[in-house]
């Protein structure tokens, strides 16, 4: 009998990243699990992975992070919702106004969609037409001032443990490492209190919780990419800019931001997009073990691996802050199998020669880019001096480019028998193959 059947997966988006999951069990309907929706390549590649997925999903996904506001993360993200009947539980970081109007003004092109998220990210998902049954936010300890001293609309105090779905899993909060915090968090930053029938929740890092019978759970972390001096120590002239009458919010117009960008690169000049949201999902500790059930698709590791790791565009390019990440997760690291290569593999967010040797430990590397000398890579993604030093590090790693053209598909699946077993597309692998790797036709769909 198949318990646990999962297939994960990477799109052929190009610059960005657009991460799914699907999580199913016995005699249970799939959990729909979704990082990230966003590219700054073709506009139509996006759309068209978006609508294949909704069209699998037809139904509300179940849960959508957002790793951070950077617009190849995100731009997809409207879209996304509006192509299903919704969503049950969207969880974004935690963004101070300072920090978003800063990310904003390093864009010269954004559009009113980006001026409006950033604006306020909460008002812009429980307004329009998204059908968002929870929005959880999560922060530092550091946040937890910001959010309990804001002068704004404060609203729902954090709830233990969530609903359970219609679909046969349970999503459980668990508050491990944060029993203690209980706070709220603006719905309203301007002023007025929103009319929504979303759930508005705030908790702060340390941060997880479980699908199913404790079957998959998910670890969260919050690691801002700057220190919080460069931001406030500027504060004093963003409010100049705004002057006695006006709030921050005002200053989210196109000719406001002429002057914010002029303070940005003036006295600031800090890299605004590597504040991310990091996930790691895997089985549930001593769920599934080996000598109750049969794991297909595992590869040929002393021990077995089943996490996967995202980033967003977390900063990494130096020991202390790789020994943060390492410690955070704790036992949890060890169970990594995939890791997402951060930052589409820039070199500025990756310490070459890691002391640590953390992040040289993986059998499985990923890194979503633009197809290099396409056009849609601007910044040369990913950096030939970052995959050589892992392959240096760890020569028995495997590194898969996942861009417009590639996509990168594995399944996972737990059985009490030896069963065939069906994976995405209806692709037939045989035992303890570990994935599929996929390459588009530009000229038609996905192919073998």
């Amino acid at each position: 009998m198949l318990e646990l059947n999962l297939t994960m997966k990477f799109h052929a988006v190009g610059q960005g990243c657009f991460y799914t999951s699907k999580i199913a069990g016995y005699k249970k309907k799939p959990f729909h699990f979704v990082y990230d929706c966003g590219s700054d390549t073709d506009e139509k590649i996006l759309m068209n992975e978006i609508s294949q997925f909704a069209n699998e999903v037809n139904d509300l996904i179940d849960l959508v992070i957002v790793s951070h506001f950077d617009r190849d993360h995100i731009n997809g993200i409207s879209q996304l919702l509006r192509s299903v009947r919704g969503c049950r539980r969207l969880i974004i970081p935690y963004c101070d106004p300072i920090e978003r109007l800063f990310l904003l003004a390093t864009y010269s092109d954004a559009d009113d969609f980006y001026y409006r998220l950033l604006q306020n990210p909460v008002e812009y998902f429980t307004g329009g037409d998204f059908n968002i049954n929870e929005i959880i936010v999560v922060g530092t300890p550091d946040d937890e001032d910001d959010v309990k001293s804001s002068t704004t609309s404060l609203v729902n105090q954090v709830a233990a443990d969530a609903d359970t779905d219609r679909l046969g899993f349970t999503d459980h909060i668990d508050e491990e490492g944060s029993a203690n915090f209980s706070a709220s968090i603006e719905q309203g930053e301007k002023g007025s209190e929103l009319q929504t029938k979303t759930t508005i929740k705030f908790y702060q890092i340390p941060f997880r919780f479980t699908i199913g019978d404790k079957d998959w759970e998910f670890v969260i972390y919050h690691k801002k990419g700057y220190r919080h001096n460069l931001i406030y120590r500027v504060t004093e002239e963003v409010k100049r800019i705004a002057g006695v009458k006006r709030s921050i919010y005002s200053l989210f117009d196109e000719e406001e931001i002429r002057k914010i960008k002029k303070l940005y690169f003036d006295m600031l000049k800090s890299n605004m997009n590597s504040t991310s949201l990091i996930v790691l999902h895997s089985k549930c500790q001593n769920k599934y073990n080996e000598d109750e059930y049969i794991i297909y698709y595992k590869d040929d590791l002393p021990v077995p691996r089943f996490g996967t790791m995202l980033t967003g565009d977390i900063d990494l390019d130096g020991p202390v802050k790789v020994r943060k990440l390492r410690d955070y997760f704790d036992r949890y690291f060890d169970d990594v199998k995939f890791f997402q290569i951060p930052h589409h593999g820039s070199k500025e967010n990756w310490k070459v020669n890691n002391s640590s040797g953390y992040l040289y430990s993986f059998p499985f590397y990923v890194v979503n880019s633009g197809k290099k000398d396409s056009g849609n890579n601007k910044f040369d993604h990913p950096s030939e001096e970052v995959l050589a030093d892992i392959i240096r590090n760890n020569q028995k790693a495997k590194i898969f480019l996942n861009n417009e053209e590639q996509e990168f598909c594995y399944p996972l699946a737990f059985a009490h028998e030896s069963i065939a077993y069906t994976a995405y597309e209806g692709l037939i692998l045989p035992p303890y193959e570990p994935m599929t790797f996929k390459r588009r036709d530009p000229k038609g769909p996905v192919g073998q």
